[in-house]
């Protein structure tokens, strides 16, 4: 009867500690600073709990990441904050001892990816790459380490070989590490093996680049860019062909495929116009442009002070005196486009300068009114003449 009185009080013992327990890690859960606080009362030997202290107590973090180190001996994340504190307070010797201690038990990418920022910080560049290449092993996301060795040696090429890069994951994260640190011009041999992997995340990540370039007026190495893409056949259409020896094609040129609105595909004006694409190019006029108006743009490289030929197969229906739609390229403007049934016209133009926009404008003109009506297109090409 006793021993049995005894089984029960300690059944009633161990269910109010499971409870009393429970109810603490569920203060734990809730985050709150208060119900944290709590929490470590009700479990001052648990060492997950003094581990939020610092978020709830930053005045006083550093005691906190010492108590936790007392109820865990071999805390990781401990040792690490503890060495941010101590680098901060001018002991990088202690610093770098409790990040070495920490690199020692666990051998995985945050002790290695944190030696390798104490190291540059610290201006030793051989820890720093000895650091930097056993971070680049594991298989997570290397953006900010390209980074860092890109502010140390900004040749984005150079890391493949220093850091043993294999991965395709590798690749495309040094890429944007290049455009982060503003070196996509000298990353075209990164850019090349990222096209090489034909994903559709390989074809945003270098029509964003495209994109970039131009902003930054690289027009030539946005160009190349672009024909990266398309020759790996990630675009609707292929890259321009070099006409006559220069670099001027244009892209989607028979309008058959919907704009892609990026790099060097046809984008729309600053005009509220209707465009659609499809066999051809429609756009709708409403009569709401301004008097100066862009309908619609693309991109293009010529030669500066050669001879171009745009030729171009179109018709319009607008009514008389209306304000004329032309061709423009730099200050050139080509005749005002006039046939009402199919034409085959052709505009000869000097380049002004290398980067250049080929644009179809609306110019409104003394006398006139704002065009109303359509402009269709069947195709476009341009060639530099001999």
């Amino acid at each position: 009867m006793a021993s049995r009185l005894v089984v029960i009080l300690l059944s009633i013992v161990c269910f109010t500690l499971s409870a009393y327990w429970a109810a603490g890690e569920w203060l734990l859960d809730t985050g709150k600073p208060e119900d944290v606080r709590r929490a470590t009362r009700m479990m001052p030997w648990n060492a997950d709990a003094w581990r939020l202290m610092p978020q709830v107590d930053p005045e006083h973090a550093t005691d906190h990441w010492r108590h936790v180190l007392k109820l865990a001996p071999r805390d990781v994340e401990a040792r690490l904050a503890l060495a941010i504190d101590a680098e901060l307070a001018g002991r990088p010797k202690q610093a770098e001892a409790l990040l070495l201690e920490a690199s020692q038990l666990h051998k995985g990418y945050l002790p290695a990816w944190t030696l390798a920022n104490f190291y540059l910080r610290q201006d030793n560049p051989e820890q720093f790459w000895r650091w930097a290449r056993r971070a680049a092993t594991f298989e997570v996301d290397l953006t900010a380490l390209f980074e860092l060795c890109l502010h140390l040696h900004p040749d984005p090429a150079d890391l493949v070989q220093e850091l043993n890069l294999q991965r395709s994951a590798a690749f495309e994260q040094l890429l944007t590490a290049a455009a982060k640190s503003d070196l996509l011009e000298t990353a075209l041999p990164i850019a090349t093996r990222v096209a090489h992997l034909r994903t559709p995340a390989a074809r945003d990540q270098l029509l964003w680049d495209t994109d970039q370039l131009l902003k930054q007026g690289q027009t030539r190495t946005a160009r190349a860019y672009w024909n990266l893409v398309a020759k790996e056949g990630l675009l609707p259409y292929l890259a321009p062909t070099q006409e006559n020896g220069d670099s001027a094609g244009l892209v989607n040129t028979d309008f058959a495929h919907a704009s892609l609105e990026r790099g060097f595909d046809w984008r729309p004006g600053s005009a509220e116009v209707a465009i659609a694409m499809g066999h051809g190019l429609r756009i709708s006029l409403y009569g709401k442009q301004d008097d100066t108006a862009v309908l619609i743009r693309q991109t293009t490289l010529l030669e500066p002070r050669h001879q171009y030929e745009l030729r171009y197969r179109y018709r319009i229906a607008l009514p008389e005196g209306a304000n004329p739609i032309r061709w423009q390229v730099g200050t050139a403007l080509s005749e005002p486009l006039a046939a009402s049934d199919w034409h085959e016209e052709s505009w000869p133009f000097t380049a002004e300068t290398d980067a250049s926009e080929l644009k179809l404008v609306s110019i409104r003109e003394p006398g006139t009114h704002r065009a109303a009506g359509n402009v269709e297109i069947t195709w476009v090409h341009l060639a530099r003449t001999k």
